[in-house]
């Protein structure tokens, strides 16, 4: 299965935000400060969810406060998945 999209809210600087991977190259394009180290941030901490690093991750980077969009209590991962058929 590949993931086609997914959704970010309330981590680092991005409220709310949805991402599709519609092609095999996806390009995420913005001035400075407009978020995009920060969706790939949550794209890094969703993979440290697989392999049991995703607290050593968050401790790395100044704890669970630190992760939240401007003080909100909760950070929300969201995907979808596109079979891979057979």
């Amino acid at each position: 299965m590949a993931v086609r999209s997914f959704r970010i809210r309330n981590l680092l600087s991005i409220r709310d935000t949805t991402l599709e991977l519609v092609t095999p190259v996806t390009l995420s394009i913005g001035p400075n400060g407009a978020g995009k180290t920060n969706l790939l941030r949550g794209i890094e901490l969703l993979s440290r969810l697989v392999d049991d690093t995703f607290q050593d991750e968050i401790m790395r980077g100044g704890g669970f406060s630190e992760h939240f969009f401007q003080g909100s209590p909760v950070a929300d991962f969201d995907s979808a998945e596109q079979g891979g058929g057979g």
